[in-house]
């Protein structure tokens, strides 16, 4: 399993580029990786390109060989999905529907969900601890819990790649907390890439990082290396002055 990026460049306006000329390789011992960069270094963007929501100005996303900017919505479904900390769906939607969501590329035109289709959800809601909020509009829920339905839906839809965009979002200690266990849960069966700037997560978590800083990866290895020899980089502060404030 791996994803290879071979000079991407995005940007927002012709004249602009957020990202330049990324390029990386990301082997199946890299796994789970965090994207780690300050506010604006471009790391959800380079997420929207890796899941093909944009589609780069120049360079190449492959999964597994496979190029995600040339196969269909389906099959694109089946390499990589993606949890964003502000994905929204309308008041009226149960929770339910919006883990079942997943199942979508499983799902023939005629005919809906099967009793399988239920099953495999009862059982991931029950891993991660959420059953109980199956029959709660998803607009009542607190934003951890939202953050553990959206998981259940990403779960759900099976791909080889899960990209989680800043999970730490909006979450209080303790589904921080929760959240180490759940991406060590998908780790079982999925290969897990996040971005963050939560230091001491991102050190829970990942094995390897790659540091991103005004759209360029300037540093990519294991990430207890990253915050020795690369953290003031990326972020223009010494690790040690870091430590020294947060405690790590």
């Amino acid at each position: 399993m791996s994803i290879v990026i071979k000079e991407l460049s995005f940007g927002y306006r012709n004249d602009r580029f957020t990202l330049k000329d990324i390029s990386l390789n990301v082997t199946q011992d890299m796994f789970p990786l965090a994207i780690v960069g300050p506010n604006g270094s471009g790391k959800t963007t380079l997420l929207k390109n890796l899941v093909g929501i944009y589609t780069p100005q120049r360079g190449h996303v492959y999964i597994d060989s496979v190029d995600i900017h040339r196969v269909s919505a389906r099959e694109r479904a089946s390499l990589v999905g993606v949890l964003f900390p502000d994905k929204a769906y309308p008041a009226s939607v149960p929770v339910i529907d919006v883990i079942m969501a997943g199942m979508y590329r499983f799902v023939k035109p005629i005919g809906g969900y099967t009793l399988q289709d239920m099953d495999k959800a009862y059982t991931v809601m029950k891993q991660l601890d959420i059953i109980h909020l199956k029959d709660r509009l998803f607009s009542t829920l607190s934003s951890g819990e939202r953050q553990l339905v959206l998981t259940a839906m990403v779960m759900l839809q099976s791909p080889k790649v899960i990209l989680l965009d800043e999970p730490t979002s909006f979450l209080d200690p303790y589904h921080r907390f929760i959240l180490v266990d759940i991406i060590r849960l998908l780790s079982e069966k999925h290969q897990v890439v996040l971005t963050s700037h939560d230091i001491e997560f991102v050190k829970a978590v990942a094995h390897f990082s790659v540091g991103i800083k005004d759209g360029k990866i300037i540093y990519t290895g294991r990430t207890d290396m990253f915050l020795q020899s690369a953290f003031e980089k990326v972020f223009g502060i010494p690790f040690t002055k870091y430590i020294g404030v947060f405690g790590l």
